[in-house]
């Protein structure tokens, strides 16, 4: 059994555009909608509303930061 790379959702040294926080905050509120009736038991709407959810927070998170100046 051969290990493979692990690719990771995130790198942090990757380049990475911050989105103004109203821009930030919309598209978190449109993923959320769009994932807030997925199915639990299926993973791929699991899987799917996870990686989504994870970028949108990032991006809300990395304009907040902006805004204030941190």
């Amino acid at each position: 059994m051969s290990a493979r790379p692990v690719k990771t959702l995130y790198d942090p040294q990757a380049p990475d555009w911050t989105p103004p926080l109203d821009i930030a905050l919309t598209v978190a509120r449109e993923m959320l909608a769009q994932h807030q009736r997925a199915d639990i038991s299926d993973d791929r709407a699991m899987l799917s509303a996870a990686v989504c959810l994870e970028i949108a927070l990032r991006h809300l998170l990395a304009a907040y930061d902006a805004e204030v100046g941190r």
